[in-house]
Parts: structure tokens; sequence; C-alpha cells
């Protein structure tokens, strides 16, 4: 059975909706510049979104590390500023993060809420192994009918595209996990900053839902080319109801000298069915990893309407760091 709800406002009435109307998420912001515009740092426009800059330091020991973020708008007072890390939003390999589960190959969470009727972002970032890419995604759960969101990933150090010792051995593979964020809220109880009671459901800020799955990237260094699938999405947080979350096409892309590359994303089995695109980038010597973002937008959810997603993978080449299960099942060619 299909509901109808928008972003904020109609939470507490959740359970007795019945009209049979689609459920409807809420309708996205258009991307702001700050006080400079970042069209230089290579994340298409509809991928980055709102979010201008991010800077990531991952965790070591006691340390949280570190994720500075620029957004348009309305996170905090500072034009960058300093996300606070938040352990219960992990997002692991195989979902939401048990109690004291290192976050190895997931998303380590950090979120921004000056108080409680201020906007609650989350912020999900990765480094690969070896430090060579990074990517970060940001979304609000939405408040006053609009959320902001968007990617930001890059490349650490040097980069060389993989050449094969052997001509026939030019394929690569990548592989590990995949977040987004949807512009729907969790239902409250969330993690989000408590309101004192009394206060009207209409003023309530929204908690993005999470997203989980496993990417793999095929990567033809000769051919410079790349393509590959999302899929074993599933939703981590609670939700008001079930979600159908399609498995997804990453249409075939070229890879510039650069090492970068945009294209097209399809539902599986949708051929010809644009739904979003991707972007990405590959980094270090013989292009040993790879970070990239995804934007969501269309009918690609089929209980809700006006939905929309931002997404994030950073991946460890096969035959190099990736402990994902799927490179057990191809050839890898690590020499360089």
């Amino acid at each position: 059975m299909n509901r109808s709800l928008l972003v904020l406002g109609l939470l507490a009435s959740l359970s007795a909706c019945s009209d049979g109307q689609p459920f409807e998420f809420g309708n996205p912001t258009e991307p702001v510049p700050g006080p400079e515009d970042p069209t230089d740092n290579g994340v298409p426009e509809d991928i980055r979104g709102n979010l201008n800059g991010a800077t990531y330091t991952p965790p070591s020991g006691d340390d949280n590390g570190r994720l500075v973020v620029e957004i348009a708008s309305l996170d905090t007072t500072p034009v960058e500023a300093a996300y606070r890390r938040r352990t219960v939003l992990d997002v692991c390999d195989d979902g939401a993060c048990s109690d004291g589960e290192a976050v190895e190959d997931g998303y380590v969470a950090y979120t921004m809420q000056e108080d409680p009727l201020d906007r609650f972002f989350i912020g999900l970032a990765r480094q690969s192994r070896d430090g060579s890419v990074e990517g970060t995604v940001v979304v609000d759960g939405g408040q006053f009918n609009t959320y902001f969101g968007g990617v930001n990933y890059g490349r650490n150090g040097a980069y060389s595209p993989h050449v094969p010792d052997q001509p026939d051995n030019g394929l690569v593979s990548y592989a590990g996990a995949y977040v987004g964020m949807l512009n729907g809220p969790v239902p409250r109880p969330n993690e989000a900053l408590d309101v004192p009671a009394g206060t009207d459901p209409a003023l309530l800020p929204g908690q993005a839902i999470r997203v989980q799955g496993d990417v793999f990237l095929n990567a033809d260094f000769a051919d410079n080319a790349v393509n590959g699938a999302i899929y074993n999405r599933e939703a981590v947080d609670a939700l008001p109801g079930d979600l159908t979350l399609k498995d997804l096409a990453l249409t075939p892309a070229d890879i510039g000298e650069n090492g970068r590359f945009e294209g097209q994303v399809e539902p599986d089995n949708e051929i010809g069915t644009a739904i979003g695109s991707y972007g990405g980038v590959f980094g270090g010597t013989g292009a040993t990893a790879v970070a990239g973002g995804v934007r969501l937008e269309g009918d690609f959810i089929a209980e809700v309407e006006n939905e929309q997603e931002y997404g994030l993978f950073v991946l460890d080449r096969c035959g190099e760091q990736s402990t994902a299960d799927v490179c057990n099942r191809v050839e890898p060619d690590v020499e360089n």
C-alpha cells in the first residue's frame, strides 16, 4: 500500500495514514555557490549538489579524525564547519556497524546540528586503504519542504593509469561498499537532537535515510573505459514502511587522461532508462583505488514519489587491498 507523507510535518500521524496516496519525499534545494564557486574540484555539478567542499582525516586509535565541510547552506555559522564524530551512524560494509566494530571497509559518520530546530546534517566519509583517494557524502533529512546534500571526492598525491604487462590482461576490477542517503526522513525518535515537548511538528528537522550496498567496477585502461554496478542496496535505518531499492547499472563511460570519468545510471535490466549520473576519479600509481559519487532522481523507488539519493563509493583494487568477496571471483592483473 502506498502512503502520503511530506519530508516534514506529518511524522506524528504516520501510523494512521491510509489514504492510498504515494509516500512523498520533499523537494531538493538547488545548488547555491558559496563565497567562492568551487567549479574546479572535478566533481560534476549535479553530483556535487550543495556540497562545495569537504576535507577528511580518518580516525586513528583514540583520535576521532576530522571532517570539515563547506555546504550551501544552513548547517552552521562558519562557512567551513568541523562536523562532530558520531559512531552510532557509521555504515560498515554489511550495514549499520555494531557496537565497537571497526569501520575498516565502511564509512565513518560525522554530524552537525547547532540546536534542536536546526537542520540535522550527516556526513559519511572514507579514504582508500592506501590513502590515494577519498570521498564524502553529506545530506540533511529535510526541513521546510527542502533538503541540502551533495558528494565530494578527490585524489591525494600522484596518479598513473594501470598499464598491464600482458596485452590481453588489461581489465582491472574494483570492489567495496556503497553508502547513500535519501531525501526522506527517519521517523522520530532518531539521532537528531530532542525537541522540547509541545514543539509543532511543522518545525522539526528530519534525519536522512542511509542506504548501504555493494559496488563493483571494471576498468579498461587500454581502451580508457569503465562500467559497473551498485547492488544489494538496502535502507540501514528504520523506515515508515518497506522500500524496494533496485540494483543499479553504471553504464560505460570514458576515462580521461586525468583519471576522471562521468556516466549515466540506469536501473538494472531497464536499458535506456536513465535515473541519474555517476562520476569518479582513479588514484595511486597504477590506479590502485577509485572514489566516486552518484545522484539519483526520478522514479527509482516504487513506494515513494520525489525520491532523490546522493551516494558515495571509495573502492580498493582487487588484487591489491580490497577485501570484498567478489574479488575472489575475478583474476586481477596486479602488475603495473
